[in-house]
């Protein structure tokens, strides 16, 4: 009896040592299994939340981009979103300016062109003329397609010929002809100089040659472009004590007409306007602001819309 007892109790143990063996590697087996697992979980999550922070600063960045955001529109002389919000808090201030020693400026490249909340509405076409109004100490405030618009000082002085097109134009011929005048005096000391080497007789200076005299004077035109007109108008109007108003339109009084470029008509023009605004109204009240814009010019007159009080 105690002999079989034994026996049993040796089976018995040979049993549980080998389960307790099997135990052991089913749960070393599973818990690297279960890791894993977490860790695939976890990287498509992360990536997707890395890749949406991307997006997001992408579109912020287009967002913070005014310019980016503009619908533009072709105009004479300018690109332009003229639907932008014109309304907000003025960050360019109307009564800041003063007049301006420049008359015009000749762009031979695009500036951008800003409102007076501070936003740019657009930018101007390469190679136009616009016509400055004032100045303060960053901005210039200019007229271009018949609108007030600010241009940075910077920018028109980067790519701006101070002047006319006409006279940015001028300025290159007569440096093409300078330059010109010194490649032949260049020339014609150079062969002197060869021919006094060749024959051993002493240099002599080349009297200088004058190119200029065989070039025939530029015609002089007896008009004025629409831009010099509409310049040549406000100068006398406001040498005649009317002041610049443009918070008159669509408020005061209004009429159309036009301004011939005749030389001599834009100031024939403000002689007869200055002896209108000394009369003033029906009650002799003398008009002292005016205000007008150009609608539309040919080769004959320059075409406006204008405002006093």
């Amino acid at each position: 009896m105690k002999k079989n007892l034994l026996i049993v109790m040796i089976i018995m143990a040979i049993v549980l040592a080998g389960c307790g063996k099997d135990t052991s590697k089913a749960t070393s087996n599973a818990e690297p299994a279960v890791k894993a697992e977490a860790a695939i979980s976890e990287s498509p999550e992360s990536a997707e939340t890395e890749e949406f922070k991307k997006d997001e600063e992408v579109s912020e960045g287009e967002i913070d981009s005014n310019k980016d955001a503009l619908n533009l529109k072709e105009y004479e002389y300018v690109f332009e979103d003229r639907d932008i919000d014109k309304d907000g808090e003025i960050a360019i201030h109307y009564e800041s300016f003063n007049p301006s020693d420049i008359v015009f400026y000749y762009l031979k490249e695009s500036v951008d062109l800003y409102i007076d909340n501070g936003k740019c509405i657009g930018y101007t076409k390469p190679d136009v003329e616009i016509n400055v109004i004032g100045e303060n100490e960053d901005w210039y405030l200019i007229n271009v397609d018949g609108n007030d618009r600010y241009a940075k000082i910077d920018d028109v002085r980067a790519v701006g010929f101070s002047g006319s097109k006409k006279d940015y134009l001028n300025s290159q011929q007569e440096t093409a002809k300078e330059i010109e005048s010194a490649d032949i005096d260049v020339q014609a000391n150079e062969v002197s100089q060869s021919v006094a080497s060749d024959t051993g007789s002493p240099v002599s200076e080349t009297p200088k040659q004058d190119v200029a005299a065989d070039v025939p004077a530029p015609a002089q035109s007896n008009k004025y472009t629409p831009e010099e007109a509409i310049a040549v108008y406000r100068s006398a109007m406001e040498t005649g004590g009317i002041a610049w108003n443009p918070a008159l339109k669509g408020v005061t009084s209004w009429g159309t007409g036009w301004i011939y470029l005749e030389k001599g008509q834009p100031e024939w023009c403000a002689s007869t306007d200055l002896e209108s605004f000394a009369m003033g109204d029906s009650a002799g009240n003398p008009w002292t602001e005016y205000y007008l814009e150009v609608t539309s010019s040919d080769e004959s007159a320059v075409y406006i819309t204008a405002w006093h009080n």
